[in-house]
């Protein structure tokens, strides 16, 4: 639409600048030439009315006010397409989240593709994690920031912030969880290998560790979890070399 306007407009702007030549020129222009400029009109006044095709609304961005120092944390974002189309996630993702601006990382962009489909008018909302190893690796207080972004079309790949958008977020990292977990006990089971663990922090990511000699530097993660908070007893299907050695267990950073 707007190569046609350019077309309609482009003589008339190389002639003289004089008001009455202007005046002159349009009321001698044929109807026929002056029609895809009326068509011009008319649809973007429709369009104005309709509303824009491709809008969105950040509606809010939470997640918890502390978190013990390694652990994970879990976000919730909600938008809204305020636009005529649907938000095709076919062939590029329906929104985008980034978290930016984080106050102990500043350089650091976190980058969340939505694959959701979401029709006009409907809100998409998602749950997503920091995990220990990208929040603060000590005690404070913080703050980071969420942009979310709508398509621009459903096919270039292009986005535009969403109104609404940054949302700001402060949050507390406390030192609850600096106590290793403890190893209380071995079992076996047939083929079955079991470690018991204690002391654990609920969300807090625990590894243990192995290694057939003390002397020897090779520790090996042979097991990965997230705490719920209360003791563990943790199943593992070890070969009988490998249950002999030393064990521990530590808080994953």
């Amino acid at each position: 639409m707007l190569s046609v306007k350019n077309q309609v407009f482009e003589p008339m702007n190389q002639r003289k600048d004089s008001n009455l030549e202007t005046k002159h020129l349009m009321n001698k222009t044929p109807l026929l030439n002056r029609t895809p400029l009326l068509l011009c009109l008319l649809t973007l006044n429709a369009v104005n009315l309709l509303g824009a095709a491709y809008s969105g609304a950040h509606v809010s961005s939470t997640m918890p006010s502390s978190v013990p120092l390694g652990a994970k944390i879990s976000f919730v974002t909600t938008v809204r397409n305020n636009g005529t189309d649907a938000w095709d996630s076919f062939d590029q993702p329906g929104w985008i989240l980034k978290i930016i601006d984080l106050s102990w990382k500043p350089g650091l962009t976190i980058t969340h593709y939505v694959w959701t489909d979401v029709a006009s008018g409907s809100e998409s909302t998602e749950t997503r994690e920091l995990s220990g190893t990208e929040l603060p690796t000590a005690p404070g207080t913080y703050q980071l920031r969420f942009y979310a972004y709508a398509p621009d079309d459903d096919w270039s790949g292009d986005y535009s912030l969403m109104s609404g958008s940054p949302k700001t977020i402060q949050f507390t990292v406390t030192s609850a969880n600096l106590v290793a977990p403890t190893i209380q006990g071995f079992s076996v089971n047939g083929a079955n290998f079991s470690i018991t663990l204690s002391n654990l922090v609920s969300g807090a990511n625990v590894e243990i560790l192995h290694t057939p000699s003390l002397t020897s530097a090779n520790w090996q993660v042979i097991d990965q979890f997230t705490s719920s908070g209360v003791a563990a007893n943790r199943v593992l299907g070890l070969a009988n070399a490998a249950r002999i050695g030393f064990f521990r267990a530590r808080l994953q950073r």
